[in-house]
């Protein structure tokens, strides 16, 4: 975001722009135009290299993050849907399933492995905090039937979601 905003700064689109009220940057340029002489030094060099150090801390930080993390981040997403496949995924990540199984061999993970993990960390989280029926928790989870969901939980845990529940409860 600030990399836009001093871009649009330095080409002197900051009118447009909804934040443009509470913006220090802008604010200091509307000021000069005014004035019709800059009232204070000019910023153009400062606002270039902070746009590119910007740049470059946008571009590590989103390299530092793993393509595991951004599967299941995705993951995440498309259980909202009920379509919990790689195709789904991957196109939601603008990419193959080719790409997405490479990449995540590349960091020791299968996209099975994420969606197994993701799916059991919600469904303990909804059977143990919501009150929803097991047949909406296994829906919400992408489960093709509560059985192929009750399935998976006793594979997670050792217990069925009714027994799960109860547990948690008392």
């Amino acid at each position: 975001m600030i990399v836009r905003c001093i871009e649009r700064a330095l080409r002197g689109g900051c009118a447009g722009c909804e934040r443009a009220e509470t913006c220090a940057i802008a604010q200091n340029l509307s000021a000069e135009r005014r004035a019709k002489t800059p009232a204070k030094p000019d910023f153009a060099p400062l606002l270039s290299f902070l746009g590119a150090a910007a740049k470059r801390l946008e571009t590590h930080y989103r390299a530092q993050q793993s393509f595991s993390a951004t599967v299941e981040r995705t993951i995440d997403r498309t259980l909202e849907t009920g379509i919990v496949t790689v195709e789904a995924v991957a196109q939601m990540l603008s990419c193959s399933r080719q790409t997405i199984y490479r990449k995540l061999k590349a960091e020791g993970a299968t996209f099975e492995q994420l969606l197994d993990k993701r799916r059991r960390t919600i469904a303990l989280k909804l059977v143990r905090e919501s009150r929803l029926r097991m047949k909406e928790v296994a829906y919400r989870l992408g489960f093709s039937s509560s059985e192929a969901f009750s399935h998976a939980f006793k594979r997670w845990t050792g217990t069925s979601p009714t027994e799960y529940r109860h547990s948690a409860r008392h």
